[in-house]
């Protein structure tokens, strides 16, 4: 029997949706060429002089592009994607690519050097962490930067307002929590003003002083997570075409 041509049998599809009613899920998945990446740049916050605003810093991100790039997390890098976390764990094969890709201890700036030391004599932090210190991103959607950010920890005083990722290990695994905005002290976006929701997203360093803070200041840096700012990010890192390409290929969890 003579094989259809593509665009026939396209035609043919549309064809029978009318006749029959809509077509069963995923009968185009083959022909969509939509893709959702990660490029993390090589240069850093500071090297790139993006300041806190986004206004200022996604003109020079978006020209970092084309040149400066350490690596890029493709959707088979992927091991699954948290929806509501906004969490993304890498498989082993790409973690360990990763971690070739990023740059040695030698390499780092020296107070990057000396805060991975402290915090490694304290049991805090992780692996990948001093190496994606302030590093660039771009989250690229179908080849068009969606939005971008740095790479921040929970503790640092960079108050970027606009979208950073938090670079962790789970086991040998790494994992990366997106944040619409820098949000002291959590580990992921708590997404809510329930204190009993934020207690659990602190971070093991910043425990300690979280626990001693009067609820004034806990409400105040609640109120970062809920602003204006935070809640525009928000709605980009949560974007529907994205959550649709990880759900067709089986990476989406709740």
């Amino acid at each position: 029997m003579k094989r259809l041509s593509k665009p026939y049998a396209i035609l043919m599809s549309l064809v029978m949706t009318m006749l029959f009613g809509s077509l069963p899920s995923g009968v185009f998945a083959a022909s969509n060429s939509e893709k959702f990446e990660l490029v993390i740049l090589r240069q850093d916050w500071s090297d790139l002089k993006l300041g806190y605003s986004y206004a200022q810093a996604l003109p020079i991100l978006r020209s970092a592009n084309a040149s400066e790039r350490l690596c890029i997390i493709s959707l088979t890098d992927i091991e699954w994607y948290s929806w509501t976390r906004q969490s993304i764990s890498l498989t082993k094969e790409a973690t360990e690519k990763l971690i070739q890709a990023l740059p040695v201890e030698q390499d780092l700036k020296r107070h990057v050097r000396h805060i991975a030391r402290v915090k490694k004599e304290r049991g805090w932090g992780n692996m990948i962490e001093p190496a994606l210190h302030l590093k660039g991103f771009l989250a690229i959607l179908d080849d068009e930067i969606i939005y971008a950010g740095i790479f921040l920890e929970p503790m640092s005083e960079v108050a970027a307002g606009y979208p950073v990722i938090r670079p962790g290990m789970s086991g040998r695994k790494a994992l990366l929590n997106l944040l619409p905005v820098q949000i002291p002290f959590v580990a992921y976006d708590p997404n809510s003003e329930d204190i009993a929701v934020w207690n659990k997203a602190i971070v093991p360093e910043g425990a300690g002083t979280w626990a001693h803070f009067p609820p004034q200041m806990k409400t105040q840096i609640i109120s970062i997570g809920a602003s204006k700012n935070a809640m525009e990010f928000r709605s980009m890192i949560r974007n529907e075409k994205v959550r649709e390409i990880l759900e067709q290929a089986g990476k989406l969890i709740p």
